[in-house]
Parts: C-alpha cells; sequence; structure tokens
C-alpha cells in the first residue's frame, strides 16, 4: 500500500492503520455504505 500512497498525483491518505502502511494488500473495494466494516475481513483497500 506504502506505493500507491507515495504516488502525488493519486493524493490518497491513509485514515486508519498507522501512518506508514506498510500492509500488503490482497482485495481493493468501493462502498457507499455508512458503515463498510462489517462486510470486512483484513487486507482491503477501501476506496469512498
Amino acid at each position: 500500500m506504502s506505493d500507491l500512497v507515495a504516488v502525488p498525483a493519486l493524493q490518497l491518505r491513509v485514515t486508519a492503520g498507522g501512518s506508514t502502511p506498510s500492509t500488503a494488500l490482497r482485495w481493493v473495494a468501493t462502498s457507499e455504505l455508512v458503515d463498510p466494516t462489517p462486510y470486512l475481513e483484513g487486507g482491503e483497500l477501501l476506496l469512498t
């Protein structure tokens, strides 16, 4: 995930999990739900 956050053109910011995103991603998901956490298992990048 740190590779994605390091791309300035994407203007990404980490809002959970710490300031140094070293987690390997296993899935990318999108959601418009107020609370999508019941559907997340860990290792996801959630785009809102």
